[in-house]
């Protein structure tokens, strides 16, 4: 079987239609069709159902799928490790990055690699993990570090080009500044329903957090501010009299400093499985990728522990 009209079958399955297929692959619409064609006529069966809307796969495409995938990453990490000892991390990787990562995790890794590819150039977006999915598949981002709820909603496209690699668990909890009047008794949910909240502007956060109290038959606390910045929200509880939702490592050093303290509420733990988004390989990554990707397991994990 040739392995070129496998990689081809494999884009026509991820990017729903031949016209997107062939642009992806810089191949011309018409030869791609001939090359699907020949692929059908080896295996004895109709892969894709052609349509105004595009093409979606046949039973028998849907039973290739997951096979093509296997063997076109079997190939792929044979040829990178056979390459690695005289390949040479150059160039640039975009990284994608939730807030919780850049202040315990990004700084390591960026030490990491450039410690051993000080000719590379490291780019650093951060945003929610919708944003950096979105950005993955429009290929401006090369790998994203986030976290995700226990349901994630994802678009077809997210399920089919994306991967994800779960690495560790976070931990997401209130925080307050030493002087709040709450940390003298203990606040049950109904009084903390009164208070004013600063949530991490993560889309998943916000809204399980307020699941949390409507489950309950409590009003919905007001969340007063809204961000991205953990720094901003980090404030927001020193200083504004906020409680304020933060990773577990992002608010330590604080507590260590007395500048924040935690406030005892289990039922407001909130934890989330954090791992690496990667777009399903069909070529081979190269050095520069597979070198900040290793990277960034090895450091999330000793910052995660599972």
């Amino acid at each position: 079987m040739d392995l070129r009209r496998l990689e081809q079958f494999v884009a026509v399955a991820q990017e729903g239609g031949f016209g997107r297929a062939s642009r992806r692959l810089s191949i011309s619409q018409p030869a791609l069709t001939r090359s699907i064609g020949g692929l059908e006529g080896e295996l004895g069966a109709r892969l894709f159902e052609r349509g105004p809307r595009g093409a979606a796969l046949t039973a028998a495409g849907e039973r290739l799928l997951p096979r093509a995938l296997l063997i076109l990453n079997e190939v792929n990490r044979a040829i990178a490790e056979l390459d690695s000892s005289h390949a040479v991390a150059q160039g640039q990787v975009r990284i994608g990055v939730s807030p919780n990562f850049l202040t315990h995790v990004m700084p390591r890794v960026i030490r990491d690699v450039v410690q051993r590819a000080p000719q590379l150039n490291i780019q650093v977006l951060t945003g929610t993990r919708e944003a950096l999915a979105a950005k993955l598949i429009a290929r401006e981002l090369d790998v994203g570090l986030c976290i995700v709820p226990e349901i994630v909603h994802a678009s077809r496209a997210e399920t089919t080009e994306l991967t994800f690699e779960e690495i560790g668990t976070e931990h997401v909890e209130p925080y307050v500044a030493p002087s709040h009047p709450l940390l003298t008794g203990q606040p049950t949910l109904a009084r903390l329903a009164e208070e004013k909240w600063a949530v991490p502007f993560e889309h998943s956060v916000p809204y399980r957090f307020a699941s949390l109290f409507f489950q309950q038959g409590l009003q919905t606390p007001q969340q007063t501010l809204n961000s991205a910045s953990l720094q901003l929200i980090r404030r927001a509880a020193m200083e504004s009299g906020m409680i304020a939702l933060l990773p577990r490592r992002e608010a330590e050093d604080d507590v260590k400093a007395g500048r924040l303290a935690l406030l005892p509420t289990p039922e407001l733990v909130m934890s989330y499985t954090a791992g690496l988004l990667l777009r399903r390989a069909t070529t081979v990554p190269p050095p520069a990728l597979r070198l900040v990707v290793d990277s960034l397991r090895a450091v999330t994990r000793a910052e995660l522990p599972a």
